[in-house]
């Protein structure tokens, strides 16, 4: 019974339905008995099930359904070997694919009707398909998200396909170096790239970053290069040659704390952020991890770049209170909405110092995980025109207990979008009185990760009523195996859940079974066949 289980939310994984969107798991089946694949009709009486209303309709169709599991269980103990192993859907047909290389799903029979615009490439166990530059021909987004394969093994990728219209590439943790870097440059496809991801790719250094000034990728928008190992000087070269006019986003978070109080490079290219005028209309900045000496920003925070900011990433950089007053200046951050101050060793009266912010009302994101704020600095913070608006907290790690929760669900956040309380000591009722008060009615993300699995705060998780808007929650593997043990989902079937932990398939197949349609580990991507599809949850 538990392995029918386990394989019925396989098959209901593969089919990917979304409310709304019946087409998908219809033009699935389709699909698959042109294959003559028997999957096809599970798929169809599962459409049935979930569609029809009278209660001899959906007898009828959870009898044939069971059925067909009872008599097939063994056949179909790999979900769609061969195909794709995640589908994106619109009304139009098939928007993206994600599949493994090795699995022989030939273009030819996905795109028969529809061209794929959108794909990710999950492994290359297998080789590439014999089919590989037809499935490139037509594609804008690709994503590589196998394991390294090595900066020449990624350059073979790119030089087997054609991307005649590719627009954004992403190779974050692929190993792609300088190899890579030059055979998109010969090829062209670097100056046709809007956005280039190549983040946690220890082998992309300096050279790799000079090639996209010298190449001219004049329409790259959007640029990571953070976690590599891009250098101060290799940075300080790009914006001195000229980056892409275009340039709009630009991560270059530090892999490990780089202090420019003795570093001259450092100091430099502080200099050069702050007064460059080529990153004029840069619009978003991340610079997480790079300890600028303090007359750095004092510079920032005059300069140009700072009032055309709308999102800045600060996490860890050392600000500490005399840092962060910064912001104090209202007519150098006018355009600014998120700001991430994560790990700056901010404590209580640095709160009182943001709660008297003038941009304040205007932001709708604030990232503060990581600082000692506790308790009484939540309740500076909430006492600001902060609680007023409508936007994402994060409140990760920061020494909040049952006071500064209570704050929360009562006086302050009222409109909140998005709330990470993850890491803090908070008591069952504290969260159930959060859980229960008026935003969580319009919260669309919710993280309560790495809190105790006291029986209180499952108590709480267990009787909460349902979050309307909830679109994604973030916990952890021992919580969520307590709670789910009463047998309830709380969140809507349709939310994502991201669960802190090493994939578990049987954690996996409970929460299918009690009806959630996504569910995203954390930590490793290795899991049985038919689980591989889990693995780390899509960037945000």
């Amino acid at each position: 019974m538990a392995r029918a289980m386990s394989l019925e939310a396989d098959l209901t994984r593969n089919a990917r339905r979304e409310p709304g969107e019946s087409l998908q798991s219809l033009m699935l089946a389709d699909y698959l008995e042109r294959r003559g694949d028997g999957r096809a009709e599970y798929i169809r009486w599962s459409h049935a099930a979930l569609s029809a209303r009278a209660e001899s309709e959906i007898r009828q169709a959870r009898s044939s359904i069971d059925g067909l599991l009872d008599s097939r269980e063994r056949e179909w103990a790999e979900p769609l070997p061969g195909r794709a192993s995640w589908w994106s859907w619109s009304a139009a047909g098939i928007e993206a694919i994600e599949m493994n290389a090795g699995a022989g799903l030939d273009a030819c029979a996905a795109l028969e009707r529809h061209p794929i615009h959108d794909l990710a490439l999950a492994d290359l166990k297998g080789g590439l398909p014999a089919d590989w530059k037809t499935w490139t021909a037509e594609l804008a987004s690709f994503r590589f998200r196998a394991p390294a394969v090595g900066d020449m093994g990624l350059a073979r990728v790119l030089a087997s396909g054609d991307w005649p219209c590719l627009e954004s590439l992403e190779l974050r943790a692929a190993g792609a170096g300088q190899a890579a870097t030059t055979e998109l440059a010969g090829r062209g496809i670097l100056q046709r790239l809007a956005c280039l991801d190549v983040s946690r790719s220890p082998g992309w250094g300096d050279r790799a970053l000079a090639l996209l000034g010298c190449q001219g990728a004049a329409r790259l928008r959007r640029l990571d290069i953070s976690h590599t190992n891009i250098t101060a000087n290799g940075i300080l070269n790009f914006l001195s040659n000229g980056p892409p006019r275009a340039l709009e986003h630009l991560a270059m978070a530090a892999s490990a704390p780089a202090t420019g109080l003795l570093n001259p490079a450092i100091a430099a290219l502080g200099k050069a952020l702050a007064t460059a005028p080529c990153l004029g209309g840069l619009k978003a900045l991340d610079i997480a991890g790079w300890r600028f000496a303090p007359d750095f920003w004092d510079r920032l925070a005059t300069s140009s770049l700072a009032g055309n900011l709308t999102e800045l990433r600060l996490a860890g950089c050392g600000l500490g209170a005399e840092g962060s007053a910064i912001l104090r200046d209202p007519s150098g951050w006018a355009s600014l909405r998120a700001i991430d101050l994560s790990d700056n060793g901010l404590g209580p009266a640095s709160m009182t110092l943001l709660a008297g912010l003038p941009l304040a009302r205007a932001l709708s994101r604030l990232e503060l995980s990581g600082n000692p704020i506790s308790d009484k600095g939540i309740g500076h913070l909430l006492e600001s025109p902060w609680g007023e608006t409508p936007c994402w907290l994060g409140l990760r790690n920061c020494a909040i207990g049952d006071k500064g929760i209570a704050a929360i669900a009562g006086r302050g956040a009222k409109r909140l979008a998005g709330l990470a309380i993850g890491g803090n000591p908070v008591g069952g009722k504290a969260l159930s009185r959060l859980l229960s008060c008026d935003l969580m009615q319009d919260i669309q993300y919710l993280d309560i990760a790495r809190m105790p699995a006291e029986l209180a705060i499952v108590d709480a998780l267990a009787k909460a009523d349902t979050p309307p808007l909830l679109a994604e929650v973030r916990i952890d593997s021992d919580l969520l195996r307590a709670f789910l043990a009463r047998g309830r989902l709380w969140a809507p079937p349709s939310a994502r859940w991201v669960i802190e932990g090493r994939p578990d398939r049987h954690l996996g197949g409970e929460l299918f079974r009690l009806g959630a349609r996504e569910a995203w580990f954390t930590e490793g991507a290795e899991l049985p066949r038919r689980f591989r599809r889990w693995g780390a949850p899509p960037a945000s």
